[in-house]
């Protein structure tokens, strides 16, 4: 997405505070066409290419972006305070795999796609969500004073932990859903990304 059409504090805390950093300091937020919701993937890049991200979804493009970038700076704080890793380079934690890029290997180019502004991925996003809203099935739990909802549609994927690969075996990728757009071959294995 372009900078110029980041929302206004967006663009306010990247020029205060991200800019401030040593490194790891220029800010990317990436919007993806696919789902049902808006889906934001944030990444605090370095001038070589390395770089942390995370993403999340949100009701809203602006909600998703802000949702990200907590989820990121979260990870860049504890990557950069050594926090991730233990003495011989192994992840601590499942957050360790949001080090791949930062360390191991740079973000590939092609991740980057097409700009657009923030207007138009808004739009874009607004006039799937309605259409969305129809595809998919809605079952709501009431515990007494708990509300519990879950969503299905053949076009979304349930979240699993672990390997694409090792996910695919298990028939947990849902490829019904990527039938026009990809096939297993296609999928970046590695972590933190999805197509």
């Amino acid at each position: 997405m372009a900078s110029s059409t980041w929302p206004r504090a967006t663009k306010e805390w990247a020029a205060t505070e991200l800019a401030l950093a040593p490194q790891f300091n220029r800010l990317r937020i990436l919007v993806s066409h696919l789902g049902l919701v808006p889906v934001v993937t944030t990444i605090f890049q370095n001038g070589d290419g390395y770089g942390f991200m995370s993403q999340s979804g949100g009701k809203t493009l602006e909600d998703a972006i802000y949702k990200a970038l907590a989820e990121t700076c979260r990870i860049a704080d504890l990557a950069l305070k050594g926090e991730m890793l233990t003495e011989d380079g192994f992840p601590k934690s499942a957050e360790g795999h949001a080090l791949f890029y930062a360390f191991q290997e740079k973000i590939p180019a092609w991740l980057f796609g097409d700009a657009t502004s923030f207007a138009k991925a808004n739009f874009a996003w607004n006039s799937k969500t309605e259409h969305a809203a129809a595809k998919t099935t809605k079952s709501i739990f009431n515990c007494g004073p708990l509300v519990v909802a879950r969503c299905k549609s053949s076009e979304t994927q349930d979240l699993f932990f672990g390997s694409t690969e090792a996910a695919a075996r298990n028939g947990l990728v849902n490829f019904e859903r990527l039938k026009n757009i990809c096939g297993i071959k296609t999928l970046n294995l590695h972590p933190h990304f999805v197509p």
